[in-house]
């Protein structure tokens, strides 16, 4: 299926901005919608839409960030980020996308803490473990990098065995 044709069955498929309805839910699907066509500043407004009705919804505040850094506005990205943690303290998922933020901006050492907190809350998590693997890379830690190393493999197997 070709982008123009996605564009017009998601646009069939889910109400528009203008609707009176003003369902939370379609517009998050929307911006999810067009976030993964890679309409990342359209995707943003209807995750601004959805806000409007639930300011506290952090999946929508994280999928928000994801698509401000992938537009390179990282500033505001990392804003949406600590929005969710100041909601939700054990949200891995902006603790991970905010160390991600963080890595492209070379701040390893604020990566780091990012992912530290990530793995304080979920010690199994395999994408904590990758990305703290390559920051503790950049920041040249050889001793702690085979730890997570070695932790990133590990849970990888294990996942890979239960599938």
């Amino acid at each position: 299926m070709k982008i123009d044709e996605l564009i017009k069955y998601f646009t069939g498929h889910f109400r528009t901005k203008n609707d009176t309805n003003n369902d939370k839910k379609t517009y998050k699907e929307k911006g999810i919608a067009l976030f993964n066509l890679g309409n990342y500043e359209e995707a943003i407004e209807y995750y601004n839409e959805a806000l409007k009705i639930n300011r506290r919804d952090v999946n929508v505040l994280n999928a928000k960030g994801v698509a401000l850094h992938k537009l390179g506005k990282h500033k505001e990205a990392i804003n949406c980020y600590r929005k969710v943690l100041r909601i939700d303290p054990n949200n891995v998922i902006a603790w991970n996308n905010m160390g991600a933020t963080f890595y492209e901006l070379g701040k390893y050492k604020k990566a780091e803490r990012c992912y530290d907190n990530a793995l304080r809350i979920d010690p199994d998590n395999v994408d904590a473990w990758n990305k703290k693997d390559a920051v503790l890379y950049m920041l040249r830690d050889m001793k702690k990098q085979k730890d997570a190393k070695k932790r990133h493999i590990s849970f990888s197997f294990l996942r890979f065995k239960q599938k």
